[in-house]
């Protein structure tokens, strides 16, 4: 059976039913997070500590995000649940960020000289960041500098 977590910026993550151990531990992060009296650091040190059972303890010996836990879309949804804590502690407004996403696909790809494809695909993989609004991904347009810089460095340059 396959869930669906809608990010704060309207993304859909779609994670199989994960086994009863993980289950329990993303349900005590999602009570953690309606907590009012729970803070932004008993978040994270759920999210990044020695309790998250997708963490990597393997290869350093302590829990690490690698690459193999940023395979699983669960990590993507336990860093909206933290990113979503520290919102309402801000007491930010998501509506506020929205408004700063304001390059369509289109724009975005002109800018960078890219496709839409392939705009869309770095949306898709995470390399960008997007914000829904309806159906269509929105950029905010200082991203697009920090989008660059990264694929240059990942191409070597």
């Amino acid at each position: 059976m396959l869930h669906v977590h809608e990010t704060v910026s309207g993304q859909r993550i779609e994670y199989p039913e994960p086994e009863p151990d993980v289950a329990a531990y993303l349900e005590r992060v999602r009570a953690t997070v309606a907590d009012v009296g729970a803070g932004v650091e008993e978040v994270r040190m759920l999210v990044y500590g020695e309790q998250n059972p997708i963490l990597d303890t393997e290869t350093f010996g302590r829990p690490m995000v690698t690459h193999r836990v940023l395979e699983e879309p669960l990590w993507y949804v336990l860093a909206d649940l933290l990113f979503r804590k520290e919102l309402a502690m801000r007491g930010q407004d998501p509506a506020y960020l929205a408004a700063q996403h304001t390059l369509s696909v289109a724009d975005a790809a002109q800018q960078l000289g890219l496709t839409e494809d392939a705009v869309r695909d770095a949306i898709a993989k995470r390399r960008l960041a997007a914000w829904m609004k309806g159906a269509e991904p929105f950029v905010n347009p200082r991203s697009l500098t920090i989008f660059e810089a990264n694929e240059r460095a990942r191409r070597g340059r």
